[in-house]
């Protein structure tokens, strides 16, 4: 996700002034400068040895002991008792009633808004398109559509969502057999476009590109693979495969000897099915770097097996069964969790001039909007060592970490969005 970080400026104490009242009467005795016996020997019936007519021992008859003529016992020509050329009672050079130095009397930390970013991954979606897909009411289609518009909408900002296509589109046309098995060979929409969460719901909505064809599913993976090693950033790299069934579409396969994926394989080796590939195709991708989640609606589970093979070949183990909607926002909430990191780096020459860069003067806040102020009732306390486990700590000087606690909130969505301020001390995890 995007953090916006918030620099401050100042960070201002309330002052809290004390004023002390001392009544002399005719039994008082002289304190400062005065010669100690009483006498006067100036001529000005003061009881001190200086010609000013009071009894402070100075030369200005101003009642205190020092030099100049404002009242008080510093030297430094203003009214109060600190050591500084202004008024305000604190030891700064501002106009202010503070211990800073930026003339203000505020509470709060002034704040100016600009973005940084986590540690942002890349996920690819391999979709099933399949003409099976179209199964149920609401379809399967229909489903998937909506949760995967639901979660690319809520974590954009921590993950780079792209789609893949299988059958390929618009390659797989209805009415051309010829077509049904054709296998996307780069992106419908990719990694990385700034508008891939409006693309993908769109080409997952209504009037999008529909279902069509059987299930390349080995091949669209192999071709996954190429285009991730094309990407140029430096971001972590994820696979979800989202399917309904097994996969087929190898015409080499023996239609007399392999298993079907329907009911009869007549003579054609397309509906055989093509699992070794699928693993072959999973493992490849995990060797490359590019671990494969995966998650089965509808039909999937009379191939779980098959599907629990693709993910362990994968490098995660096991596929994340959907038999509804809300079983498959749970899988896709989970697959997307694990990815997303909850480390965030701080480019500290991006804050802007003036901003304090001590690291005791950070603090974060969680959001839902940019416009919630910062406060104390959604602020993230700092949890040194994560030790409680619900706040935050630095892992070095330019990099924090969010504890389990807090991080699961991120990665749930709880938090829409993360601000820093800089300049106020921070606050521990309560």
């Amino acid at each position: 996700m995007k953090i916006t970080i918030q620099s401050a400026i100042a960070c201002v104490a309330a002052l809290m002034w004390m004023s002390v009242g001392c009544e002399t009467g005719s039994g008082s005795t002289n304190v400062g400068g005065g010669n100690g016996t009483g006498a006067d020997v100036d001529g000005d019936g003061d009881g001190d040895n200086d010609a000013d007519g009071d009894s402070d021992g100075d030369s200005d008859s101003d009642g205190d002991s020092d030099s100049d003529s404002d009242g008080d016992s510093d030297s430094d020509g203003d009214s109060d008792s600190d050591s500084d050329s202004d008024s305000d009672g604190d030891s700064d050079s501002d106009s202010d009633a503070d211990s800073d130095s930026d003339a203000d009397t505020g509470t709060e930390c002034a704040e100016s808004n600009f973005e940084i970013s986590g540690t942002v991954v890349d996920m690819l979606i391999v979709l099933d398109r399949s003409n099976s897909m179209m199964e149920g009411l609401p379809t399967l289609w229909q489903t998937m559509g909506n949760a995967l518009k639901k979660v690319t909408s809520q974590m954009s900002g921590q993950i780079n969502f792209g789609l893949m296509l299988f059958p390929a589109y618009p390659a797989c046309v209805l009415s051309n057999p010829l077509t049904q098995c054709s296998a996307s060979k780069g992106a419908y929409v990719a990694v990385g476009d700034p508008d891939a969460v409006s693309k993908i719901s769109k080409a997952l909505g209504l009037g999008g590109v529909g279902t069509c064809g059987g299930t390349p599913q080995a091949k669209t993976l192999n071709n996954a693979r190429t285009y991730l090693k094309g990407l140029t950033d430096k971001h972590a790299r994820y696979v979800l495969l989202a399917t309904d069934g097994a996969p087929n579409c190898n015409a080499s396969l023996d239609p007399s000897t392999c298993t079907c994926t329907s009911t009869d394989c007549g003579t054609d080796g397309e509906n055989c099915l093509d699992d070794q590939s699928a693993y072959d195709a999973a493992a490849a991708l995990n060797a490359a770097g590019y671990p494969v989640y995966v998650i089965g609606v509808g039909g999937s589970v009379d191939w779980q097996n098959v599907m629990n093979q693709i993910a362990s070949e994968g490098g995660t183990n096991q596929y994340y069964p959907a038999s509804d909607a809300a079983a498959l926002a749970t899988a896709l909430k989970n697959i997307t969790g694990e990815v997303v990191s909850c480390e965030f780096d701080i480019d500290w020459t991006k804050l802007p001039d003036g901003t304090s860069k001590d690291q005791a003067l950070v603090n974060f806040y969680c959001k839902q909007d940019a416009s919630e102020p910062s406060s104390p009732a959604n602020v993230i306390g700092l949890d040194k060592g994560c030790a409680k486990g619900s706040g935050w700590d630095w892992v070095n000087s330019d990099k924090v970490k969010f504890c389990n606690g807090m991080c699961q909130k991120l990665k749930d969505g709880d938090c829409k969005l993360v601000t820093a301020t800089f300049g106020c001390e921070t606050i521990p995890v309560v």
